[in-house]
Parts: C-alpha cells; sequence; structure tokens
C-alpha cells in the first residue's frame, strides 16, 4: 500500500508521529501536514522541512474560528469543546483560519492516503473534501470516537 513515492495528507498532524512514518515510507511523495495550534506547526516545519505544513483547521467551510486549545492535554483540542475523559481541562481560545480539503490541495495532485484525527471533526473534514476524495479515491485512515462527534452533531453512521 505505501509506495515509495506515495503522497499523503496529516490532518490533526500534531507532533508528527504519523506524519514521520509517512515520510519515512514514502519519500519520493509529497506530503501536507494540517495543524491549527501554532507552536506545533512551528516544530513540524523544523523537523519535517520537505513536507508542506498548513497551520489551519480543515473543516467543511472557510473563514475563521475559535479553536480551543486544550494546553494541558493539547491532543485534545479541536473546534469545539468535547467530553474530556480527565479533569479541570485547562482551555486556551484561539483564532484560527478554517479552510477546506478541496482548496488546500491542488488540483493536478493526487493524493493516495489522508489521516485525519481532529477530535470529532472528522465528517466537516471529509465533507469539505468531497472533491479530491471522488477524483484521488484515496485511502482514508481516521480515529472516530462517539462522544466526540458528539459535539459536533455527527452520528458514527454519518461517517461510515
Amino acid at each position: 500500500m505505501l509506495s515509495s513515492s506515495l503522497n499523503s495528507v496529516d490532518v490533526g498532524a500534531h507532533a508528527g508521529a504519523i506524519l514521520e512514518l509517512l515520510v519515512a515510507r514514502a519519500p519520493r511523495g509529497s506530503h501536507w501536514a494540517v495543524e491549527p495550534l501554532p507552536a506545533f506547526a512551528t516544530q513540524l516545519r523544523k523537523s519535517f522541512p520537505t513536507v508542506t505544513v498548513c497551520q489551519v483547521a480543515l473543516s467543511d467551510s472557510e473563514g475563521e474560528a475559535e479553536f480551543l486549545h486544550v494546553r494541558n492535554q493539547p491532543g485534545y483540542s479541536g473546534l469545539r469543546r468535547r467530553p474530556y475523559d480527565f479533569r479541570d481541562p485547562d482551555i486556551e481560545r484561539i483564532s484560527v483560519r478554517v479552510d477546506t480539503l478541496d482548496r488546500l490541495i491542488p488540483d493536478d495532485i493526487d493524493i493516495h492516503l489522508i489521516k485525519v484525527d481532529v477530535e470529532g471533526g472528522e465528517l466537516g473534514v471529509l465533507l469539505g473534501g468531497m472533491r479530491l476524495l471522488r477524483r484521488c479515491r484515496p485511502y482514508v485512515v481516521f480515529e472516530h470516537g462517539r462522544d466526540s462527534a458528539a459535539a459536533y452533531g455527527t452520528r458514527s453512521e454519518q461517517i461510515y
């Protein structure tokens, strides 16, 4: 599945653990990392100089939005408040740019794999990338939690 020239998009790249695997397995491919948290986006740029790092949140629309940065558990950050499985989340509200997957990836690029980990906002990411999904028919790997998705008004049946 992972050829050395695979093109990928890591949506919710965070610290780059999955991105590192993708780049190592597909060094001749083109890779995009999508990460709205400024400190993580900056670190991704330093750690992965060959990757296009986009400091943006993806959804099914474009503009600006409030993003909830959970400072004591950054992996739980997202566009909506969701149930947390730990006590006392330290939430900082920041403004982020929001875009769609269709606008982010050029039409002349074939994407082979998309990883999505956006703490409940998966449906918005997929809807915002329908043109790309139809055109490229990539493998899509995503994390989906029922409680997190419910914060976005999404049911599991809508995703699958």
